[in-house]
């Protein structure tokens, strides 16, 4: 309130009988830490109906005399000159937004780079994932750039790393672990021992088979969600599993009696899937689709996240997203005759 500092305020708020200013722990800590140093920051911080107000001050000492902390503030104190200061650490800016502090230590491992990868990784460290291990060997195209969170700066070059630079620029306690290979079944079998999720975003459900069958083999205790656009480009699907429940990624391939089938959650038939590839004179093919999929789909995901690590699903759940609906089928896409989960071998 335009009022100077004072050696009395500082005594007041560290060591005032009148008021229990600071806890016992702060007491007690600045009784122990001993210092020479003439000149020391102070930052103190309220909290006032769940906000937070920070501030600072330096305070100069007498002399460079080692003494503990507290005995120095109580009589050492020669100038306090208050400082302007902002609270900027990644755990208090999530607080302040209303992040899930929970996922501040997860390690979260996300296969693919591509453009729903990228959308994923880039509201993933936003939401508290600020360690994350990102997989694909795959370089940033000019037909990539509006379907993709990283810019032209990255053409021809490897999307993790662009993914990485850019992340890491939001905050400096973010950490990347940019990986330029695809996963195969060591890499996975050792990320697995070291993640607390695993999240796959690549276009190719043969990939997804044959990493769910590694991860059922190896016993998983991990959650792992599957994510994916269906070929016509305006729906997608989130499978989210628990190995040691039963249902997993095969079982959307798998019938009644046990037979292989075509994707039973993907709505576009065969004829309409050869009917969306986009061709180009290698012979590759991409799908047309927009960024409103992306976007949909990262927004169910976060959600579907931050569930998980909230509360146990007692089943695992499947996830329909259209442009107007999003749909938990739950375990409905288990038939339990999976080769990989089920009750017989196939």
């Amino acid at each position: 309130r335009d009022k100077k500092w004072t050696a009395e305020n500082i005594v007041m708020l560290i060591h005032g009988k009148q008021f229990n200013h600071i806890s016992h722990e702060s007491y007690v800590k600045l009784g122990q830490e001993k210092i020479k140093t003439k000149y020391i920051g102070l930052v103190f911080e309220l909290e006032i109906k769940e906000n937070y107000i920070d501030f600072a001050t330096i305070i100069e000492f007498r002399s460079t005399k080692n003494d503990t902390l507290l005995n120095k503030l109580k009589q050492e104190i020669v100038n306090v000159t208050p400082i302007v200061s902002k609270r900027m650490d990644y755990y208090f800016l999530c607080k302040q937004i209303g992040n899930e502090i929970t996922l501040l230590d997860k390690k979260v491992l996300l296969i693919g780079a591509g453009s729903l990868g990228s959308y994923i990784a880039r509201e993933l460290v936003k939401i508290g994932v600020r360690k994350l291990t990102v997989y694909d060997k795959e370089l940033l195209e000019e037909e990539n750039l509006l379907r993709h969170t990283i810019g032209d700066l990255w053409v021809d070059s490897s999307k993790v790393v662009g993914l990485k630079c850019e992340l890491e620029w939001i905050h400096p306690e973010i950490h990347i672990n940019a990986v330029e290979k695809n996963i195969d079944k060591d890499l996975l079998v050792a990320e697995m021992k070291k993640s607390d999720l695993i999240l796959f975003a690549v276009g190719s459900s043969t990939v997804q088979w044959e990493m769910n069958k590694i991860l059922k083999e190896q016993k998983c205790n991990v959650k792992v969600i599957y994510t994916w656009l269906e070929a016509g480009g305006e729906n997608s699907h989130i499978l989210s599993i628990d190995y040691n429940k039963q249902g997993c990624f095969q079982c959307l391939f798998t019938d009644e009696q046990g037979c292989l089938i075509n994707n039973k959650a993907n709505n576009v038939s065969e004829i309409d899937v050869e009917a969306y590839k986009i061709r180009n004179g290698c012979g590759g093919t991409r799908v047309a689709y927009g960024n409103a999929v992306l976007l949909r789909t990262t927004a169910v995901l976060l959600d579907v996240i931050r569930k998980n690590f909230e509360r146990a699903e007692s089943t695992n759940n499947l996830i329909n997203i259209t442009p107007t609906d999003v749909i938990d089928v739950k375990d409905a896409f288990v038939e339990r005759k999976c080769g990989c989960c089920g009750d017989e071998d196939i």
